[in-house]
């Protein structure tokens, strides 16, 4: 649902800047008296959900640069349509584009609209990674030792997945740009 893991029990103080004016509130958060659960599981709760919640933003961050990158070549290939060098751009960059889609949907399954497509289509790294963050998040006691597998499992997955992109990144993307230079064309822009 977009929301972050819940605030472990404790004594905050919540500030609040508008207009260079700060303005502070003392919170105290409890644990739900019908959850049978100690302070340390709840840490580790917190602490695995923050773990998965950095990966998913991380992973979201990756598909967003990849898409990014994708759109520029896209540009490039348009903008050059009427230039002698335009074949050699537009084949180093579909080259690249094609990688991008590759790594792209090792991670994020972009057909499923409806529960019934979840049947249909496989699921990907970013499905699993965020059921496992809703039963980490939802259960009231701290991930169990299959959790935790999942965990390092969906981490590897990652690397594996991840792995690639690096390398179109320092190589591939390297070159096209360095070929837009040649030719006197603004390069790619990585945020």
């Amino acid at each position: 649902g977009g929301y972050g893991p819940d605030a472990l029990p404790g004594k905050y103080l919540i500030e609040i800047d508008i207009n260079d004016e700060v303005f502070t509130q003392r919170l105290d958060v409890s644990v739900d008296p019908r959850w049978k659960i100690s302070y340390n599981e709840l840490a580790k709760q917190f602490k695995t959900a923050n773990i998965v919640k950095d990966m998913i933003e991380e992973s979201q961050k990756k598909l967003e640069e990849m898409r990014n990158i994708s759109e520029q070549i896209k540009r490039f290939i348009t903008l050059t349509k009427e230039k002698d060098y335009h074949v050699e751009i537009r084949e180093n960059g579909e080259k690249i584009i094609k990688m991008l889609r590759e790594i792209e949907e090792n991670l994020y399954q972009d057909k499923i609209e409806t529960s019934q497509d979840e049947i249909n289509y496989p699921r990907k790294w970013t499905n699993h990674i965020t059921h496992l963050y809703n039963r980490i998040t939802t259960d009231d006691q701290e991930p169990n030792d299959g959790m935790m597998e999942r965990l390092d499992e969906l981490k590897n997955d990652y690397e594996t997945y991840i792995e690639p992109y690096e390398k179109v990144i320092n190589n591939e993307l390297q070159s096209f740009t360095g070929l837009l230079t040649r030719y006197g064309v603004e390069g790619i822009i990585l945020d």
